[in-house]
């Protein structure tokens, strides 16, 4: 049995021992859980994961009480090719997710995923938007399929949402939705009573592609952005706030402030009201780049001016554009059990903590499979 200093870091450290347990068949044990934090030991939505993990492959799960310092995780032999997720608090949908997307990596069978529960915005978590479409996209490029819909946002603190999820290798999947054909389908959707808030300029509107084809055996090589085509976003708020505008104005702020930075590149943000149990904000934008995706988001807060939610994530977006990764910071650290596990390069903008802490797990779980060089991240063939 694998055991790990979970006092490295925090949940993440959990999810991404959970999700290479199972894909590398390995018991574990993580000690010292969340030391460091505020609120140490195993909480609500970090327990979510790990039953739904020992779930999905009817797995041994000891230690998961509330507060608990201590698992252990033994993976069982089986796959299942369906399961029922209940998260009871507002913990994010995103986090969840992600030791199944990891432990699917290597899975000869499509999983589809059920959620009910959660946040699809929430702090110090990917939103379900930047899932979709931002991770979705970089994982197709590595042969592997995650298709999200979304049936129901929520926001804290009742969460509450309603998630659908498929996660598939590339053989297995159903037909993959391209760009344009997203875009399209997004166009015949019945529109929220605000229009979408787009301007055309210059900028050229080709689909994105690979770096490198997936499969091979080096994997994907991300070593480039190429051209930036155009930039695009949901901005999302409950139903509550629909009377104050409030998608509205987070979309009209984030796109005045790209457009000024931004020469000859069209900005497509499109605000939308949804029937929430709480009431609440948030908005997400991406780059999308002849080669790659960047992404970012801001969340909306009691007290917090529409206006500075929409200027907070086009100001996360340019500092991304700005920086010299190949992806953007929350992808790096989402990339690297994929890489580790699949093969393939990237150029991380920042060694953040989470990739720090990510790398440590891999090295502990896989041992010396990736190279870091220049914040260069790369499997070691």
């Amino acid at each position: 049995m694998i055991e790990i200093n979970g006092a490295i870091g925090g949940g993440s450290v959990l999810r991404l021992a959970s999700g290479l347990a199972i894909a590398t068949n390995q018991a574990i044990r993580v000690v010292n859980i969340r030391q460091q934090r505020r609120k140490p030991g195993l909480q609500a939505q970090h327990r979510a994961g790990l039953r739904a993990a020992a779930a999905y492959c009817d797995g041994r799960l000891a230690g998961d009480e509330i507060g608990s310092i201590q698992i252990e995780f033994e993976p069982g032999a089986s796959r299942r090719e369906r399961l029922d997720i209940q998260i009871e608090t507002a913990g994010a949908v995103g986090l969840a997710l992600q030791p199944l997307l990891i432990a699917t990596l290597t899975a000869p069978h499509p999983l589809t995923l059920a959620i009910q529960g959660g946040a699809t915005f929430g702090l110090w978590a990917p939103p379900s938007p930047y899932v979709d479409r931002v991770l979705a996209p970089m994982l197709e490029r590595f042969g592997r399929r995650l298709s999200l819909r979304v049936d129901r946002h929520g926001f804290y603190p009742q969460g509450g949402a309603r998630t659908s999820v498929k996660l598939a290798a590339d053989d297995a999947a159903p037909r993959w939705i391209a760009f344009s054909e997203r875009d399209s389908a997004a166009a015949q959707q019945p529109s929220c009573p605000e229009a979408a808030i787009h301007q055309t300029f210059t900028g050229q509107q080709a689909a994105l592609t690979p770096s490198s084809p997936a499969g091979g055996r080096g994997g994907v090589v991300i070593e480039e952005r190429g051209r930036l085509l155009r930039v695009k976003g949901v901005s999302i708020a409950a139903n509550h706030l629909e009377k104050a505008r409030v998608a509205l104005r987070q979309a009209q702020a984030a796109t005045d402030k790209l457009l000024a930075e931004l020469r000859g590149v069209r900005v497509d943000i499109r605000p939308d009201y949804a029937d929430t149990r709480s009431p609440g904000s948030g908005i997400v934008l991406w780059a999308e780049f002849e080669h790659t995706v960047l992404g970012a988001s801001a969340l909306g807060a009691l007290g917090k001016r529409s206006e500075a939610v929409g200027e907070e994530a086009a100001d996360a977006l340019l500092e991304e554009i700005r920086a010299d990764g190949t992806v953007d910071r929350h992808m790096a650290d989402q990339l690297i059990p994929v890489v580790a596990l699949l093969g393939g390069k990237f150029r991380a903008p920042a060694m953040t903590e989470h990739v720090e802490v990510n790398l440590a797990v891999v090295r502990q779980i896989l041992g010396e499979r990736l190279r870091v060089d220049d914040r260069w991240i790369s499997r070691i063939t």
